[in-house]
């Protein structure tokens, strides 16, 4: 957050389209700041808990099913030693992803599935091609809970590609500010620890709502986008009055944002 001094707090950074920065790296406490209005607002680091649905579990690595087995209560486990059940995400008869306990399958991260059931525990299928989909990591809770070298982001789920689901998917890495990315896209900063990922590229400029347009970055605590700049090149990337301000954790080395005049 911009302080009189034209100074933000930029520690810890994970993207959503256009990227993110925030002042804190967020929690197990699901609201983190006040709103303007004085209400609690929602942890950023949680902000895909409501693609998850409510049911009877929470899908992710840590098993939340009460798995069935034989009436003293031990599970037997499934066929091939794989567990008898699992937390996923299925399509509901809304329209959305509903959590529910089922039977898992053999195939890890990065292989084809053709729905949950094909995929071991704590991964979900989403489409990636005409007809097979992959197999990918839940990230229902925080979303820095991703293996490192992914990043969350919702995709559209293989039993019904209308629904978007949360799952870590790899972060390709970009160069921010430059052309790297096909069209329509945009380099974000897709975690904390600065890594970087070509994602759909929004509308947002300065000051406006998250998603943000390419060459721009979205604030946590705000929602709203700020001037992404190279250090060194103040005049160039943000114009006579203002400075590329950088130093912060989460930014990739040599990256900034602009403050100041009219940012």
């Amino acid at each position: 957050m911009v302080d009189m001094s034209g100074s933000e707090n930029l520690s810890g950074g994970w993207g959503g389209a256009g990227g993110y920065s925030q002042g804190s790296a967020g929690g197990d406490d699901a609201s983190v700041n006040l709103g303007n209005d004085g209400e609690a607002a929602p942890d950023p680091y949680r902000r895909y808990e409501a693609l998850c649905g409510e049911g009877e579990c929470v899908p992710g690595p840590q098993e939340a099913c009460s798995v069935g087995g034989d009436d003293d209560g031990e599970d037997d486990g499934g066929a091939e030693g794989l567990p008898a059940a699992a937390c996923q995400l299925v399509p509901g008869d809304d329209g959305h992803a509903t959590p529910a306990c089922g039977a898992t399958g053999p195939f890890a991260a990065g292989e084809p599935c053709g729905s949950a059931a094909d995929c071991a525990p704590g991964l979900g299928c989403v489409a990636t091609g005409e007809m097979a989909g992959t197999c990918r990591q839940y990230c229902c809770g925080h979303v820095e809970d991703c293996s490192v070298g992914t990043h969350c982001a919702p995709q559209p789920m293989q039993e019904n590609r209308q629904i978007q689901i949360p799952v870590c998917i790899p972060a390709t890495g970009c160069n921010l500010l430059s052309n790297d990315c096909g069209a329509e896209q945009t380099c974000a900063i897709v975690r904390a620890d600065g890594s970087t990922s070509c994602i759909p590229r929004g509308a947002g400029q300065v000051g406006d709502e998250c998603p943000c347009d390419d060459g721009f970055v979205c604030s946590m605590l705000t929602n709203s986008c700020k001037k992404l700049c190279r250090l060194g090149e103040s005049a160039t990337d943000c114009g006579q009055m203002a400075q590329c301000q950088g130093g912060s954790m989460g930014f990739p080395a040599g990256f900034g944002i602009c403050v100041g005049g009219n940012y």
